[in-house]
């Protein structure tokens, strides 16, 4: 599963995002920029309700890139 479409999305609205979305997290899945979140709880579950069992990228517009293998949420 990557997320080379999600990754290339965030690159090219980055410095969008860090002069209207400074520390906040952004939950994009495929091309979709879902939304911005003050934390990375609230986009994880967003994101979780949003997408399901698809693929999303979840980061924080200002920290550098953080990559795990697979995260899985559970209710």
């Amino acid at each position: 599963m990557s997320l080379a479409t999600e990754l290339d999305t965030f690159e090219r609205h980055v410095e969008e995002f860090r002069r209207q979305h400074s520390r906040e997290w952004v939950v994009i899945s495929g091309r979709e920029v879902f939304g911005f979140f003050r934390s990375f709880e609230q986009a994880a579950i967003a994101a979780d309700r949003a997408f399901g069992g698809q693929k999303f990228l979840i980061r924080q517009i200002d920290a550098p890139a953080v990559v795990l293998p697979f995260v899985v949420l559970n209710d």
